[in-house]
């Protein structure tokens, strides 16, 4: 098997999975392990699970290697035949290599073994091993390596979740990783100059925090092109881990003109609760069960794209169906909508100022932060022509980019 530190392992490391997930399949596959996933799923956090995103065609060694070294967390579920399985010790020591070598965070999870047999290699463990010593005579290097990084990673913090409520042990775990993962604002710099103060406003605005604020609908408006969807977008990926259920609905618009209020209603309910069979439902069952299954859970929606009031008003979801906690964001180009409707609070999206509009165009039409001096001169007049709307600095920067002065 080859090593993680053959893999490149000294570059700036970049991550392309949050969880890789390490299981032995018959005993915690279709239990434990599904239950963990779909959980992680639901809260956002892309995590790798081998019979899930294993590509055909490919070697599987490498790919899981590669996929280790590619995830900022691993979860280990120790479970009864686990060590009997030279596959998931393969893992296991791969793993310990990362957390060693790249400092990545393991949690290791005891599903139906006694933390201390796995850390001791006791019971069960050591039948597996007493077996493996045997078949790897040849190798007694490597059941040592794995005897080693067993001790390693399951002597860390993690949780005994034998003969406990599996749900509320795996939100607990969920929620670990997320504080381990954190949700600091990680966008492209290229497209998001300036959009960190007013994120950093729309939360203050929101008071995630408080349990007591009560239900919020926020409002986000303001004129095309300005990154009203844009900025609603990162608010939505940044905070969306803190909801039991969300839902971004991208063109409201769109799809109340071709289905009505009941498209929109059957939308929010698919991607939030994932009721599946609504098109049976008449419209007074779909409002129903709106009612009936949206007011219990913290909710998250954000209804982009809204350009007149009945697409938001026929909706139903009114501020005493709700969760306290839940909260409705509309976004739109027309603020009277928002008055009219009762929305909590109106935040208005401002045009760039002079410093960001000038780093946006220099990002676009010179791939820098800054532009040459044959240039210079002529900046203030696209910033002028451009108004400081980000869409328009987008377009011009990107039609300006490799053009000399003269064109």
């Amino acid at each position: 098997m080859a090593s993680i530190s053959s893999m490149d392992s000294d570059s700036i490391q970049s991550y392309r999975y949050d969880v890789f997930i390490s299981f032995r399949g018959v005993d915690t596959r279709n239990t434990f392990v599904d239950h963990l996933y779909a959980h992680l799923t639901r809260k956002g956090i892309l995590a790798f699970k081998d019979d899930k995103l294993l590509q055909k065609g490919e070697s599987i060694s490498t790919q899981l290697l590669q996929a280790i070294k590619d995830s900022r967390v691993s979860i280990v579920v120790f479970s009864k035949d686990y060590a009997s399985s030279t596959w998931c010790l393969d893992e296991m020591a791969a793993i310990d290599e990362c957390s060693k070598r790249l400092k990545q965070v393991v949690f290791p999870v005891f599903c139906d073994i006694d933390p201390s047999h796995v850390r001791k290699q006791n019971g069960v463990y050591e039948d597996a091993f007493v077996l493996h010593t045997e078949q790897l005579k040849h190798d007694p290097d490597k059941v040592a390596q794995w005897k080693s990084a067993m001790a390693s990673l399951a002597g860390s913090a993690g949780w005994d979740v034998r003969n406990k409520p599996e749900f509320l042990e795996i939100e607990e775990i969920v929620e670990a990783v997320i504080k381990k993962l954190g949700h600091k604002f990680s966008g492209s710099a290229d497209d998001l100059i300036g959009i960190q103060p007013r994120l950093e406003a729309l939360e203050s605005l929101l008071k995630l925090s408080s349990k007591n604020g009560g239900f919020q609908v926020l409002g986000i408006w303001g004129m095309g092109g300005i990154g009203k969807t844009t900025l609603a977008t990162v608010l939505y990926d940044r905070i969306s881990y803190q909801f039991d259920a969300c839902c971004y609905i991208e063109n409201v618009r769109k799809i109340y003109e071709d289905g009505g209020s009941i498209a929109v209603q059957k939308q929010i309910l698919c991607r939030t609760i994932e009721e599946k069979i609504l098109d049976t439902h008449s419209p007074s069952e779909i409002a129903r069960i709106v009612r009936n299954r949206l007011h219990n859970i913290k909710l998250l929606v954000v209804l982009d794209n809204v350009d007149q009031i009945e697409q938001i008003h026929e909706l139903d979801i009114k501020h005493v169906l709700l969760h306290p906690e839940s909260r409705i964001l509309i976004i739109t180009r027309d603020e009277h909508i928002l008055r009219a409707y009762g929305a909590d609070i109106v935040y208005e999206v401002e045009l760039m100022n002079r410093i960001e509009a000038h780093k946006l165009l220099c990002r676009k039409a010179f791939i820098s932060d800054y532009s040459s001096s044959t240039f210079a001169e002529l900046i203030p007049e696209v910033l002028k022509y451009t108004e400081c709307l980000p869409l328009a600095i987008r377009v011009i920067g990107s039609f300006l980019h490799s053009r000399n002065t003269k064109q």
